[in-house]
Formats: structure tokens, sequence, C-alpha cells
């Protein structure tokens, strides 16, 4: 009698029926009814990092993962909170999360835009070059919001590694089928 109870415990830990699901959007319960109902900090993204040391998905827990590398350095990828609004089209919300890279000197940003979309979780995944004039600056996404279903991107840039030069604000619009950059405004830093 034990061993079909075990053997059932296993069956049942192999098609998933008794294991945690993860929160990946492949994964995620179908039917979805909100934007809101998913939750973000602990949430799989697909973060090209640049690096080996790491994972193709990154598997966030309570807004950040970290991993501590051999010689004892530190990378990481740590989440903003994210902003709900419409900017896609279509019905329902978006929701725009930031995510840091923090690959030991520096940090880059990654924006990804989710909407939920017949039940489903689909992304939008910007590319830097959309948003960022000059690429390769280290200093990250301030901020992100929403208005007018526009998306404004709000980032450091210029300067030496110990001050940045300007502050930059990029507007960018949907065009039905990718995010296009229409206006950037750069301040001098404060």
């Amino acid at each position: 009698m034990k061993s079909v109870q075990v053997g059932t415990l296993m069956f049942l830990l192999s098609v998933g029926c008794l294991a945690q699901q993860p929160a990946s959007p492949s994964k995620a319960k179908a039917n979805i009814a909100s934007i809101h109902a998913i939750d973000f900090r602990n949430f799989d993204y697909p973060a090209d990092c640049g690096s080996d040391d790491y994972p193709k998905v990154i598997h966030v827990s309570n807004g950040g993962w970290d991993k501590t590398l051999e010689g004892g350095s530190i990378i990481g990828f740590s989440l903003a909170k994210p902003v709900f609004g419409y900017i896609t089209g279509g019905p329902g919300e978006d929701a725009v999360v930031v995510g840091d890279c923090e690959p030991g000197q520096g940090v880059f940003s990654k924006i990804f835009v989710y909407k939920v979309v017949d039940g489903k979780v689909k992304l939008n995944k910007l590319s830097a070059s959309v948003w960022e004039e000059h690429l390769n600056d280290d200093w990250g996404v301030s901020g992100v919001r929403i208005n007018n279903k526009q998306l404004l991107v709000t980032y450091a840039a210029g300067g030496s590694h110990a001050q940045q030069a300007w502050d930059v604000t990029s507007t960018l619009q949907w065009n039905g089928s990718k995010f296009i950059r229409i206006k950037t405004v750069r301040v001098p830093h404060k």
C-alpha cells in the first residue's frame, strides 16, 4: 500500500498537480482576468543581462535575484514597482516593469511591457535602443510613467562614472506592433 501512495505522489508531482506553479508568462494560469492579478515581484523575466553568469530566464523572488560568483563578487537583478496604464491599445491596462541588471559595476535596465490578451500574459520587451539615445551608459532607468497613452522613460546619461551629466526623458508611443521614440528631452543633471 505504501508503494502505491509513493507512486501516486511521484506521479502527481511529475504532472505538476502538487508542485508550486511558476509565475512565468508562458506557465501562468489560463484566463487571467486582469494585469493587476499578476505578482510581478515573484515572476520569471527573460532578461538578457549579457553575462553568461546570468540565467536566460531570471526567477525573481520578492522583487530581486542575486548570485554570488566564484571569488565572492555578487551579481543581481532587481525590480522597480510596476506602473499600470493604457499604452498598447485594446481592452485592459498594460503593466510596465523595469528590471535592473547589476553585473558588479554599473547598472543597466530592461523594460518589460505586459498585457493580458485572451486570458494570457503577453510580453512586449523594449530594446534599450528604442528609449536610450547613447547605449552603454551605466546609470540605468530612474523612472517610467504613462501619460496620454504614451510611455515616458527617464534615465541618466553622459558624464563620468562619478557624476551623470544629463537627466533624459524619452517619450515612446505604440504604433500597433512596436514602440517608437517620438521625443527626447534632455536637461542638465542637478
